[in-house]
């Protein structure tokens, strides 16, 4: 899903690390990110707890899944109100990472969050 509202958004920052000397170290940030993701791969697998599904009982939304579901829409806004401002792809860089923490904590739990904390992170270089 973040790919999809973003795509066009890092279309434009790569055409602009391609075109410029100032912002090439740009181009590298995937390949680092995709290692950092690469480094921690064991402890991510043993971090991830899929949401049992129980049909006897409907079960809530606890809080954890709330605070995961507010970030979600706090990045569509930002990114949203990022669309009627002069500097809008900064504003929506800016939420990227804000709506993968959300989706993280909505479909996994708070410890996987706290073991890709510092890739995420680094998506605000």
């Amino acid at each position: 899903m973040p790919i999809l509202l973003y795509g066009q958004d890092l279309v434009l920052i790569a055409n602009e690390a391609l075109y410029s000397d100032i912002s090439t170290h740009i181009l590298l940030l995937p390949f680092l990110f995709g290692y950092l993701l690469y480094r921690i791969k064991d402890v991510f697998y043993a971090s991830i707890a899929w949401k049992s599904k129980d049909t006897r009982i409907i079960n809530v939304l606890n809080f954890i899944d709330i605070i995961g579901f507010i970030l979600i829409l706090l990045a569509y806004v930002m990114k949203w109100y990022g669309s009627y401002t002069f500097n809008s792809i900064e504003i929506h860089i800016a939420s990227l990472p804000v709506m993968v923490i959300g989706f993280i904590i909505f479909l996994f739990n708070k410890q996987t969050l706290r073991v890709l904390l510092f890739p995420i992170l680094f998506l605000f270089f």
